[in-house]
């Protein structure tokens, strides 16, 4: 037989009648115990039969009354499922209460036209205090930054001379003649109703340079780091934003009196 010393590791052939004998190894020469040989035999005997199953017992016979008889009927299935609960339905909610409070106005187009007057009013006295002071700027009204070297360019000139010197005096005499303080020329009935129109085009006119100026300013466009507008200035610009939009209004109230629809009316309740 073959086999490997458990000392060198080398493969040795042993003679089968050495087995489980002490022998040395041809190659090392040291000793060792031999594996004994495996002598297990193995029987071809048959697997015997399962025996077979016993004879089942005939049923007794029983009669059908008796076995009706014996039988409880089943239970029924509504009678063991427990019943349905009763749904409560939700309460009601309490009635609105009316608002015991009220407050109503409309915007009538005759307060309208005092509304540009009024606001040309407080440009003119505002242009009489400082529009643009800084630490490098020094202190300036409207009327030193529209004739005088301290403002630059021709828009406060163009706006000082038609605020002033056209728009302001228009919007009084609008005043005037719609108070009937003064009678209208006759030529003029046709289109004073639509005396709103030339204000709110000239007042738009002039918002648009006022405007980039606002900006310009605000966003250090042309100065950088550097906002020369005071006070003031920033008051005389929203004056000249509500004029505008109480001319637009003026005009809008006129075109839809002239649809047939009357003049809208805000309602507050609480």
């Amino acid at each position: 037989m073959e086999l490997f010393c458990p000392l060198c590791f080398h493969k040795v052939e042993v003679a089968n009648e050495l087995a489980g004998k002490i022998v040395p190894c041809p190659l090392c020469g040291k000793q060792f115990t031999a594996p004994a040989l495996a002598t297990a035999t193995f029987s071809m005997e048959p697997i015997p039969s399962p025996p077979p199953p016993p004879p089942t017992p005939a049923p007794s016979p029983v009669s059908t009354s008796s076995a009706s008889m014996s039988t409880p009927p089943p239970a029924s299935t509504a009678a063991s499922s427990p019943p349905p609960k009763a749904v409560t339905p939700p309460k009601p909610l309490p009635p609105v209460q009316p608002l015991a409070h009220r407050f109503s106005f409309a915007l009538p187009r005759e307060a309208l036209v005092w509304i540009p007057a009024g606001c040309l009013v407080l440009l003119f006295v505002l242009s009489f205090f400082s529009w643009h002071s800084s630490a490098q700027v020094e202190p300036a009204n409207l009327w030193e930054l529209a004739f005088t070297e301290k403002g630059s360019g021709y828009f406060y000139t163009i706006y000082v001379l038609i605020t002033f010197f056209l728009v302001l005096p228009y919007a009084v005499a609008l005043i005037v003649l719609d108070q009937k303080l003064v009678p209208l020329p006759a030529a003029l009935e046709p289109l004073f109703p639509w005396r709103g129109v030339p204000l709110a085009a000239l007042l738009a006119i002039l918002f648009l340079p006022f405007f980039w100026a606002y900006f310009d300013y605000t966003f250090y466009l042309s100065r950088p780091f550097e906002n020369p507008m005071t006070f003031v200035m920033r008051l005389a610009f929203r004056a000249h934003v509500v004029a505008l939009v109480a001319a637009i209004l003026e005009v809008w109230l006129y075109y839809r009196r002239t649809q047939g629809q009357g003049c809208p009316e805000f309602e507050v309740r609480w």
